[in-house]
């Protein structure tokens, strides 16, 4: 959701203005930090999200949906909201398999 809603506000994938922990160069990518629920990278610069993005793009007109309901995976100062992150996560699990049943 944080990378959907970084699409929706900067246009871009980069995490890193949002205080997500910054991994070391070499590091795997698939190693999660204690402090981020997500798998990150550090290409050129920037911190994004280590899977492929595709779920992220299919994601944001739901995040900009919550957005607009007062739901953010980032709090007011910009840094990352995990309980704002696992708000949406839900909500979107429960319209997905409700969706499923119809």
């Amino acid at each position: 959701m944080l990378t959907s809603e970084s699409i929706l506000k900067h246009h871009t994938l980069d995490l890193k203005r949002y205080g997500v922990p910054i991994p070391s160069p070499g590091s795997s990518p698939f190693h999660v930090s204690p402090n981020s629920p997500y798998q990150l990278m550090a290409i050129d610069g920037r911190v994004i999200y280590a899977y492929p993005h595709g779920t992220s793009l299919l994601s944001v007109p739901f995040v900009a949906l919550m957005n607009v309901c007062g739901l953010s995976a980032r709090n007011p100062d910009g840094n990352f909201s995990l309980d704002g992150e696992a708000q949406i996560q839900r909500l979107i699990a429960a319209l997905l398999m409700a969706s499923l049943v119809f």
